[in-house]
């Protein structure tokens, strides 16, 4: 008697992947390594494809430990896709299907598992890169078309109030192929088999699972799970609110910081900037005392030369008004000698009457006695810078042949004895005269 309930259970659950078909798969005669291998396939191909893409992999290596063994490389070309990523990642997955079931069951037999449906169970359940839903949908094939019986799967389903717990996998197997219609039993298989993916025995995804309305214990655990979620809502807001005020504190904290920095720097900046205009001013004082300074040298050393041009022109002007007064002294004193010799000359004609004075005694004895009156003027004024070493010869009357010897001596040095006594006597005028 078949219970419409798994029935409508089933119509419920959506539909993880479509598997190969039962009457394909007894048809193509495949083994249950090739079932398994083509519900891979079919994951990510057609069912068409999928069965093309097996019968190339086993034309490419009959042996299935040779496939295993091989690289990706050698068989991607025999994936019926025309996309290059797909194929590549569909001959990956392959691999790996062949891989876990090797290191699971350490070889590619897997027949034995049709007459042991507890051990079937145990060996599918290892199969974790294999997925839940083809898990049971290959039991559902070693079982022959009848209902698969799982741990998981008896658990979901007692926990739905459909039968009891029990841990004969025969007993359960026997018990569900009464309950699930063979119309049913495919889909069965497949989508309860995705169920048990969320209904794990210590940590349930109820709130995930497609049946959670119709279970009793979903909607138990799915109520608890929901309070959790509102007391979790209410915890994240509390942290939120603490995250957002402790953001805000240390905002606060880091604007006052950046206030007090920018403060210490205006400071420092306006310090700087002070003594910056100070030593400013004071090279600028600086260098005007030094311009005044030396425009105050360039002043000085102008005035200077001025004092010295003006100097050098008044000692010019001296100089030349001395030399004029010692020409208009000289000519003066020249004049006043002239004069004077005019005079004698005069006197000496009168005293002399209209008699001719032939004799030479006369004149040598007026001549004697001017160059006696020139040499007393001369000794008197070159007595005052160097005494004379000289004797003075004694006036002595001498015989008048000597006179005549001594007046030819006196005559030669006569012209220089003047000039002197001309000299001498124009100073001693000009020192007077001042």
């Amino acid at each position: 008697m078949t219970d419409k309930r798994i029935a409508q259970l089933v119509a419920a659950i959506p539909a993880a992947w479509t598997p190969p078909p039962l009457k394909l798969i007894e048809s193509e005669k495949l083994s249950l390594l090739e079932t398994g291998l083509l519900c891979t396939l079919t994951k990510h191909l057609s069912a068409t494809a999928g069965l093309k893409s097996l019968r190339g992999l086993h034309a490419l290596f009959p042996d299935w430990n040779e496939l295993r063994v091989s690289q990706v490389q050698e068989f991607e070309s025999a994936i019926k896709t025309k996309n290059d990523d797909l194929r590549r990642l569909v001959a990956g997955v392959v691999k790996e299907y062949l891989q876990e079931i090797f290191q699971n069951n350490h070889g590619f037999d897997l027949e034995p598992y049709r007459d042991d449906p507890t051990e079937a169970a145990k060996f599918v359940a290892e199969l974790t890169h294999f997925g839940t839903s083809a898990q049971h949908y290959l039991l559902f094939v070693a079982a022959g078309g009848e209902a698969p019986a799982s741990n998981g799967l008896v658990r979901v389903l007692d926990r739905l109030g459909v039968v009891k717990r029990t841990s004969s996998m025969r007993k359960a197997q026997e018990a569900l192929s009464k309950k699930v219609s063979p119309a049913d039993r495919e889909a069965f298989a497949s989508r309860f088999g995705a169920i048990v993916e969320f209904c794990e025995s210590k940590k349930p995804t109820c709130w995930e699972c497609a049946l959670v309305e119709a279970c009793p214990f979903g909607k138990k655990v799915f109520k608890d799970w929901q309070a959790q979620q509102v007391r979790l809502e209410l915890h994240r807001e509390r942290e939120e609110a603490a995250r957002l005020k402790a953001e805000e504190r240390e905002r606060k904290r880091l604007e006052a910081e950046a206030k007090k920095r920018a403060e210490k720097l205006a400071k420092e900046e306006a310090k700087r900037q002070a003594i910056a205009e100070r030593k400013a001013r004071a090279e600028e004082k600086k260098a005007e005392m030094k311009r005044k300074k030396l425009a105050a040298a360039k002043a000085a050393a102008a005035k200077k030369v001025a004092a010295k041009k003006k100097a050098a022109a008044a000692k010019k002007k001296a100089t030349a008004k001395k030399a004029a007064a010692k020409k208009a002294a000289a000519a003066k004193q020249k004049a006043a000698a002239q004069k004077a010799a005019a005079k004698k000359k005069a006197a000496a004609k009168k005293k002399g009457g209209t008699k001719r004075s032939s004799s030479p005694k006369k004149k040598s004895t007026a001549k004697k006695a001017k160059k006696k009156s020139t040499k007393r003027t001369t000794k008197k004024k070159t007595s005052k810078k160097k005494p004379s070493t000289k004797r003075k010869p004694a006036a002595k009357k001498k015989p008048a042949a000597k006179k005549k010897s001594t007046k030819k001596r006196g005559a030669t040095k006569k012209p220089a004895a003047k000039k002197k006594t001309k000299k001498g006597a124009t100073r001693r005028k000009s020192k007077k005269r001042r």
